[in-house]
């Protein structure tokens, strides 16, 4: 009989196939949405969930004078432990992570290269974090131990236990005396996003994050008042202790608005996606009303509408099911291209396929829960009632519908002004270069000190090459995020901040960047050039010749128009360019777009023979966006320009599977009055103008909403008021039309249906 249901839903779902289809991806969509929002916020907010949280305390330090906060030092941290402070469990340190480049040697002594994120941390810092080890232990109990993470396990030594194995820090131009260079792994801990944890002791110049257990009757009050009290090596520090849990629960209103507001987008295209298929398929089962009269007449109970119901629920969420693990699939893909890889979270494909699994298996529930309504209804009713149709007012599916067009308002709306959000931040920047300028154009980063150290051979069989025409070095790359910040001082006081680039003077001629002034040389590094906004702020300030920055003083050697990529940051004096001879990347101009490809295989293979293939390199065309925070944006663009089609999508669905359905109960209608004369417009009024009140009293709801949330986004942009009315007017007016089109269409088809047939039929 199982099979029965099955077969009668699938043939039933086939008669409407493109409609069924359609659903089936949409709700895809919600669902890989839904999932992977939740787990990214689950992700974000783990730290919320570790046991004592009450208890938990974290220790910040600013200067007395300025009241700027600034970073623990090893040295503070090592004081502040001396101090007999009551309450206060032993210090949990932690440096903020960074990169560093290792020699892997194991069992057999050979030895491999690695470029790691690694944290210099305390004993005390795995079972305050709840890291659990896989084995070993889980505590540095040695100057010279390191405990490292499962997958740089698998990683560096495959399927062998890494334990008693060798780690060596390879010499950089950062080194110190007392620096311990071989460190032996003593356990392997769970977690992904470090691969090393080294002690203390490795790196005592870094900056460093404290926090701790409030113990005994001690109150946070009280602590704070001794810790005031204390007398500091390091100048007049102001150290303030505050409870974790409040920070990240009631201080950071922000920040959980934030992941509120993340979650609720993610379930709106699910929601959507839902209401349309359940409405779609509940509403088609009313209108087969002569086949459920018949199916009563021989006995069919209310067991069996329900499995016929359901059956078609389960083969439209299964495929939905089935499609979400593919849409998962090519959206980890893009993230993992585009996304840059110090930024990119892991995600666990079995961990999201179960929560998709679980997720599947809740609708199943929901949808079970919701279809016994529709079949007591059905039920109830008489024979006759199925055979004689009565028009009903489906208050529940306009509803429906009304959630729908509010869903795809505020998804359309805030396409469109995070759109102009991000015109505004990205796609002002300077670019005197053409995009076909850009593709000739080679980017190549110095990321591994084994290149570094080979770079003059490297550069040598390069310049070699017959297609390469011009090279540039700079000490930091192109990418947004790689931007530095300097301190415009004036009278020892800071006046604001500007933008900041370094490396060969070239810089200005390689990207035709208009320059007037003194070419210097790279290793002249008492010289900065301005740019014209800087300049005029120089002038306003009766500054002539030279410059202060972030405490240092520069010739002023020339005037630029701006940096290359600059644009997009509000509050800034302008930008600078300093003469630097230590470069961390190179550009290599080729001699068309066509050769860059080849040009770029040909500097892998160069680069290979002096790095070995577990050191990553980076080359690709200047124009490339992957790995960039560009190529973060774009894809988000392009996440959110999806997630607007879907949801008008949907509605467009919703609406036509309405007046469908419509048309089909209520044909005789439809007939008896084009016979007593009834015009276009009246039949045209009969189906329409239900969706026009709805969309005209959703609209006048939803659209307030949305420009109060974009004019928050936009608040630290240039952009003010950035929903005025005319622009949501012209989305009233865009959105109708959509729906009309759609509307018309089928009221068009309505209309010239013969009436003849339609009676006859009856």
């Amino acid at each position: 009989m199982i099979t029965h249901y099955l077969k009668v839903a699938l043939r039933n779902l086939l008669k409407y196939k493109a409609h069924s289809f359609i659903s089936a991806i949409c709700l895809a969509i919600g669902i890989t949405c839904f999932c992977l929002t939740n787990y990214f916020i689950d992700i974000v907010t783990a730290q919320t969930d570790l046991p004592d949280y009450e208890h938990r305390i974290s220790l910040a330090c600013c200067s007395e004078d300025t009241a700027a906060d600034i970073y623990w030092k090893l040295d503070d941290i090592r004081y502040l432990d001396e101090q007999s402070i009551t309450g206060m469990d032993s210090l949990v340190t932690a440096s903020f992570p960074r990169n560093t480049e290792i020699t892997v040697i194991d069992k057999n002594q050979q030895e491999l290269p690695f470029i790691i994120k690694y944290q210099c941390v305390s004993s005390s810092f795995f079972p305050y974090k709840v890291i659990r080890p896989v084995s070993g232990k889980g505590k540095l109990d040695a100057p010279d131990e390191v405990i490292i993470s499962q997958e740089f396990a698998h990683k560096a030594f495959g399927k062998e236990d890494p334990t008693g194995m060798i780690i060596h820090l390879v010499p950089t131009y950062k080194e110190y005396p007392e620096q311990i260079k071989d460190y032996k792994i003593v356990g392997v801990v769970t977690g992904q996003d470090i691969d090393c944890y080294f002690p203390l002791s490795m790196d005592p110049y870094a900056s460093f994050n404290v926090g701790t257990f409030l113990m005994g009757e001690t109150t946070l009050e009280n602590l704070n008042k001794q810790l005031k009290q204390t007398t500091w090596q390091r100048g007049e520090l102001n150290v303030h202790a505050y409870a974790s849990l409040n920070a990240a629960r009631n201080d950071d209103l922000q920040r959980n608005i934030t992941m509120l507001l993340f979650r609720f987008v993610g379930s709106l295209i699910l929601l959507s996606g839902l209401i349309n298929f359940l409405k779609f398929i509940i509403q088609m089962f009313y209108n087969r009303q002569r086949e459920l009269a018949l199916r009563k007449c021989l006995g069919s109970n209310i067991k069996g509408l329900f499995s016929l119901l359901f059956a078609e629920i389960f083969w439209m969420l299964s495929v939905a099911f089935l499609l979400s693990l593919i849409i998962t699939e090519v959206v980890v893909s893009l993230a993992y291209v585009y996304i840059p890889q110090e930024d990119m979270i892991s995600l666990p494909m079995p961990k999201i396929y179960g929560m998709q699994l679980g997720l599947y298996m809740v609708l199943l529930l929901v949808c079970m829960s919701v279809i016994l309504y529709p079949i007591h209804r059905l039920r109830q009713l008489s024979i006759i009632h199925y055979i004689v149709q009565k028009r009903e007012r489906h208050v529940f599916r306009n509803i429906m519908i009304s959630v729908q067009l509010a869903i795809s308002i505020f998804f359309v709306g805030g396409v469109f002004g995070i759109t102009l959000i991000f015109n505004d931040m990205f796609d002002k920047m300077y670019s005197p270069l053409s995009s076909e300028e850009e593709k000739q154009i080679v980017s190549l980063s110095v990321n591994s000190i084994r290149m570094r150290q080979n770079m003059d051979a490297i550069l040598s069989d390069i310049d070699r090459l017959p297609d390469i025409t011009d090279r540039i070095s700079l000490s930091r790359s192109f990418d947004i995020q790689a931007f530095t910040y300097m301190n415009y001082i004036k009278n020892g006081r800071p006046q604001g901040q500007v933008l900041m680039a370094t490396g060969d003077p070239h810089y200005f001629e390689f990207f035709k960047i208009p320059m007037e002034g003194k070419l210097v040389d790279k290793n002249d590094r008492g010289t900065v050039y301005v740019s014209e906004q800087f300049k005029e702020q120089l002038q306003k300030d009766s500054i002539e010749g030279s410059v202060t920055l972030s405490g240092d003083e520069y010739r002023i050697a020339g005037t630029f128009r701006a940096l290359y990529k600059e644009g997009g940051q509000r509050n800034l004096s302008g930008s600078v360019f300093l003469a630097d001879p230590y470069p961390s990347a190179y550009y290599f101009k080729t001699s068309g777009s066509d050769a860059t490809s080849n040009v770029i295989k040909e500097i892998t293979e160069i680069c290979r023979r002096y790095v070995p293939a577990t050191l990553p390199l980076d080359i690709h065309d200047f124009s490339d966006s992957k790995q960039t925070v560009m190529g973060t944006v774009n894809l988000m663009r392009s996440a959110f320009m999806l997630l607007a089609i879907v949801s008008l999508l949907l509605v467009i669905l919703s609406i036509y599977s309405a007046i469908s359905m419509d048309t089909v109960s209520r044909q005789k209608e439809v007939a008896i009055r084009k016979i007593n004369g009834a015009t276009p417009k009246v039949i045209a009024l009969l189906f329409g103008k239900t969706y026009l009140i709805i969309y005209v009293l959703t609209f006048c709801c939803v659209y307030p909403i949305l420009r109060l949330t974009l004019a928050e986004l936009a608040a630290d942009t240039t952009l003010g008021n950035i929903y005025s009315w005319d622009k949501g007017m012209l989305l009233f007016l865009a959105i109708a039309l959509l729906i009309f089109l759609v509307t018309a269409y089928k009221i068009y088809e309505m209309m010239h249906l013969n009436p003849a047939n339609i009676v006859k039929k009856e």
